[in-house]
């Protein structure tokens, strides 16, 4: 495991003897930190739908706390497992950047501009458990980085507006289509170019059942993060899409003309008899 998945949190102004934290504090702080990471994770691989988080993203994430050290209080974390593989490793630095992204983000009241909903929503928790816990917050990674502010002094509402979802223009995307959730309509576009595109509520499940695994067009009304990141698209239609010209190979030729064309004629080897032959059979034989 890299330096910089390691993490201390440093709580100051908790009122507390030193060294000690309120455990129903401490629950939720650890609960928001670890919900913030997973939805960074998810983010990071792309899976944008809820639902299950692969293994990958699950074994990257994960938190743990390793010590408790007086001072106020330094909480010593854990990102990712110890036995991780290559491509754990790289998830979890990538996790990383982003997670102090956004813990600058809230140092400076500014969101990334990568920042959805979900990430908003699970940073909004995170704030208000620190506020809770303490007076003032510092992340810091082994001394390489620090970010620092006071819990109160914090803007939520720049959160607040990175959590809207606004619906925006008419849209319509084609693709091959991939199952979500069809008790519920949920259903998923993938484009051209490899980008999974969520679509919520679709009109006649029953029907766009059929055209999964097949490539098939929605139009529907596109929501988006109040950055204008296309979230979701609300309500589609969804209907079986032809394949674009330049994907159709050529027309084949009318092979019933070329068939009736006449043959090649054999006129023989110029030097070569009959006779020649015969004595070339009898000699192989």
């Amino acid at each position: 495991m890299t330096a910089t998945n390691r993490l201390q949190l440093h709580l100051s102004g908790t009122d507390l003897p030193d060294g000690e934290i309120e455990l129903a504090d401490l629950a939720e702080v650890s609960r928001a930190l670890q919900d913030l990471n997973t939805r960074i994770g998810r983010l990071v691989v792309g899976q944008a739908n809820p639902g299950r988080t692969f293994e990958v993203v699950a074994r990257s994430v994960s938190l743990r706390l390793r010590g408790v050290e007086p001072g106020s209080v330094n909480l010593m974390v854990v990102r990712g497992a110890e036995d991780s593989l290559p491509e754990i490793d790289t998830l979890a630095d990538d996790v990383d950047a982003h997670f102090w992204e956004v813990v600058a983000g809230i140092r400076d009241q500014r969101p990334p501009t990568w920042t959805e909903p979900g990430i908003a929503e699970s940073t909004l928790a995170l704030i208000e458990a620190l506020s809770h816990a303490a007076r003032g917050a510092e992340f810091t990674d082994t001394a390489t980085r620090a970010v620092a502010w006071r819990t109160r002094e914090v803007d939520r509402g720049v959160w607040r507006s990175a959590s809207e979802l606004v619906p925006t223009e008419a849209i319509t995307v084609a693709g091959r289509l991939e199952a979500v959730d069809l008790r519920n309509g949920k259903f998923r576009i993938r484009d051209d170019v490899g980008n999974a595109i969520l679509l919520d509520g679709v009109q006649d499940s029953e029907t766009a059942a059929h055209l999964i695994g097949s490539r098939a067009v929605a139009n529907g009304v596109a929501i988006r993060t109040s950055a204008g990141r296309l979230r979701f698209i609300q309500a589609p239609a969804i209907a079986a899409a032809p394949l674009p010209a330049e994907w159709v190979p050529p027309r084949v030729a009318d092979l019933s003309a070329e068939l009736a064309k006449p043959g090649p004629t054999f006129a023989g080897v110029d030097g070569i008899t009959d006779a020649d032959v015969d004595d070339f059979l009898a000699a192989i034989r």
